[in-house]
C-alpha cells in the first residue's frame, strides 16, 4: 500500500516569467549580437553604439568600416564575423 508522506509537499516551480527579463531581440526577430562567441556586454555595447544589434549586422558590416567607428581590430571583428557565421 502507497501512501503519501506528510509534511513533504514542494512548490510548484516558477513560471519561466519569473525566472527574470530575456533579452529582446532586434527587429526582424533576428539573433541578438551578444549570443556571438566573444561579444560580452562592453563589447555588444560598443556595437549597438556603430548600428549593429544582431548577428546579421555584424556578418553584413564591413570588418575595416566596423573597426573604425568602434575603434576595435578588425582581426577581432572578423573572428566574431566567422563565429557568428555557425549561428
Amino acid at each position: 500500500d502507497v501512501s503519501t508522506p506528510s509534511g513533504t509537499d514542494t512548490p510548484a516551480a516558477e513560471p519561466a516569467e519569473a525566472a527574470g527579463p530575456v533579452p529582446d531581440e532586434p527587429e526582424g526577430g533576428s539573433v541578438p549580437v551578444e549570443n556571438v562567441s566573444g561579444i560580452g556586454p562592453a563589447y555588444a555595447n560598443r556595437l549597438n553604439e556603430a548600428g549593429i544589434d544582431s548577428v546579421n549586422d555584424l556578418l553584413d558590416a564591413d570588418a575595416e568600416e566596423l573597426s573604425e567607428e568602434t575603434d576595435l581590430s578588425p582581426k577581432r571583428i572578423q573572428g566574431w564575423q566567422e563565429n557568428a557565421a555557425d549561428i
